[in-house]
Formats: C-alpha cells, sequence, structure tokens
C-alpha cells in the first residue's frame, strides 16, 4: 500500500538529506498516528515502531465509532490499513485477526451517493486502501468494492470532470433553479 520494498532504499537516503530534514524531524518526534510509527519502522527497521503501530491502530479502531463519518472511523481504517501492510511481518496471529477483523468489516457502499456525500471519501479513503492491504487474506472487500468504484464513480466522474463540476458538493447544496 503506497510502497514497494524496492521504494524503501530511496526513502531511507531521503531522510538523510538536509531538504527531509524537518519532515522526517516531525515523523520521529511529532506525529504520533499509528501511520507514522510504520513509517518509522520502514525507514529505519526498528521493530519497536512496528509494535507501536500495530498496538495504536488496533486501539484506535477499537474505539471509532461504528458509524459512517470518514474523519474517524475513516482516518483509523485509512492507518489500520497501512499499519497492517506495513507492518504485517511483524504482527502475532491475535493482532493479524484483530485488524483484519476491523478492516474487513463489509460497511457503507451507498450506491445513491456514488459520487457525492460522504461514501466516495469513505471508499476512497477508508475501505479502498483497506481492501487492498488485506486482499491476500480476504478479497471479498476488494471484490465487492471495485464493481461498485468501477461502475458508479468512474462512470459519473468521466461525465463531471470534463465539465469542470465539483464532487464534493452534496445533493442538496445544489441551487434551485429558478
Amino acid at each position: 500500500l503506497y510502497i514497494t520494498p524496492a521504494d524503501v532504499p530511496s526513502l531511507q537516503a531521503k531522510v538523510s538529506l538536509p531538504e527531509f530534514a524537518a519532515v522526517w524531524d516531525d515523523v520521529q518526534n511529532w506525529c504520533g498516528t499509528s501511520a507514522c510509527m510504520a513509517l518509522r519502522y520502514v525507514v529505519t527497521g526498528n521493530a519497536a515502531h512496528c509494535a507501536s503501530a500495530i498496538a495504536a491502530a488496533i486501539a484506535d479502531l477499537d474505539a471509532a465509532p461504528i458509524e459512517e463519518d470518514i474523519k474517524v472511523l475513516g482516518r483509523a481504517h485509512h492507518n489500520g490499513a497501512i499499519v497492517y501492510d506495513w507492518c504485517f511481518g511483524e504482527m502475532t496471529g491475535t493482532q493479524r485477526n484483530q485488524l483484519l477483523a476491523h478492516l474487513s468489516w463489509q460497511a457503507y457502499a451507498n450506491t445513491s451517493q456514488a459520487v457525492v456525500g460522504h461514501s466516495q471519501g469513505w471508499m476512497m479513503y477508508a475501505k479502498l486502501p483497506a481492501a487492498i492491504a488485506i486482499y491476500d487474506e480476504d478479497p471479498s472487500l476488494y471484490d465487492r468494492l471495485m464493481p461498485f468504484f468501477v461502475d458508479e464513480t468512474v462512470r459519473a466522474r468521466n461525465f463531471l470532470y470534463p465539465g469542470e463540476m465539483d464532487t464534493r458538493m452534496h445533493q442538496d447544496a445544489v441551487p434551485d433553479a429558478d
């Protein structure tokens, strides 16, 4: 998810460059998300960072409300997907099962708002990364989301984008034609 093993040497080299020093300092010292912890592991190889990332991802997913709130549950799913993918080899079977249970949760795919509203953000930001991360263990989420993505979202975007229309607008925010 986002990086491959071939990208790691380049990432490791970049963090020592002066132009990346401030960002790497932030990742190491200030960023407390499970995804940042996983990135520290990828760059340094220190398994303690993975242990922290896994514990934080599980705690975030356990605490996230079960609702279609992209800002809370979506962020937890997105970061959990990153941790699942990047720290997979460092997880115990129990941890893997806990994350898999959270990430494979077959939630919300509202086709009535395939382009506007929260369903697009939910799918693109939370569920699709989770589906990709867990595909080898559970392809059912990916298999469910891709037809929705291709048949509903892509088709609608191919119509809207050439017309320079905004897909972030909610249906009820469209002005009345007077």
